[in-house]
């Protein structure tokens, strides 16, 4: 919601007019606050926000200073609150079974890829079939020492 007395465009450049109702007196000021949102997936840094100008019907003897081109927001560091979740049935043993991971992202912002999912099997076990993305050591481990699969999903979450 724009503040009052401000505007946009339906179709086109997306320029935001706010116009001041009444005059501005010498030595006095007044403000406008609009509220911007970044999206989740852009990283932390400089982000380009356009210009700012402002004008009067009145003669301006130094119109150079009526814009502030270009404005820059900071953009913070992505927060991604992650969280993980696994379905653990029960096995007969001498069977086998699934265990499903299933990694969740609450945002704020996107988690950027790759990401690892780690899942240290408990001694005893072993595992079956990886998926193209996991992986285990490449060495066998002690006898009764936990093995741990690693997976790699790439892209944003």
């Amino acid at each position: 919601t724009l503040p009052a007395g401000c505007s946009r465009p339906v179709a086109g450049p997306t320029t935001i007019t706010c116009v001041v109702a009444g005059d501005l007196s010498v030595g006095a000021l007044t403000s406008v606050s609009l509220r911007v949102s970044i999206g989740a997936s852009v990283g932390a840094g400089p982000v380009d926000a356009g210009a700012v100008t402002v004008t009067t019907g009145a003669i301006d003897p130094n119109p150079a200073n009526n814009s502030d081109v270009p404005v820059t927001l900071t953009a913070a560091s992505p927060v991604a609150d992650l969280a993980v979740a696994v379905s653990t049935p029960t096995i007969v043993p001498g069977t086998s079974g699934s265990v499903t991971i299933t990694a969740t992202n609450a945002g704020p912002s996107n988690a950027a890829g790759p990401l690892t999912i780690a899942y240290r099997l408990p001694a005893g076990t072993a595992v079956g079939v990886l998926q193209a993305t996991c992986s285990t050591p490449a060495s066998p481990s002690a006898p009764g020492t936990p093995i741990v699969v690693t997976c790699t999903v790439a892209g944003f979450f």
